[in-house]
């Protein structure tokens, strides 16, 4: 059995609307992102992951769909962000190294 059989339902991005701007949301973590390799796992549409490149050295967007993900590529790229990247996964098997980043999120994603 892999590591993501069990990954449960898929629930499409779309619903950053029921929350606070990035920059609000972040900012309420107490966490400084400036000039850190970040993380936003589960990203969607990358609406935390695109709020963190602003300062951030690095952000790795991680989501299981690839409808979203594509939004958040189109929407960095809009926005000129070239330090985000967005690649298709789950939580339950990122094979990422150990140390790859100094901040991790993980919001909205159980």
């Amino acid at each position: 059995m892999s590591a993501t059989a069990n990954v449960g339902r898929l629930l499409p991005g779309g619903l950053g609307y029921l929350r606070p701007p990035a920059e609000i949301e972040l900012a309420a973590y107490g966490v400084d992102l400036r000039g850190r390799r970040v993380a936003d796992i589960g990203a969607g549409e990358g609406r935390l992951a695109l709020g963190a490149a602003r300062g951030a050295k690095t952000v790795l967007a991680v989501d299981p769909d690839r409808t979203a993900l594509g939004r958040g590529r189109t929407e960095a790229t809009r926005r000129g962000l070239r330090n985000v990247t967005f690649r298709y996964g789950t939580a339950q098997d990122l094979r990422l190294p150990d140390r790859s980043f100094e901040v991790v999120i993980f919001s909205w994603t159980l």
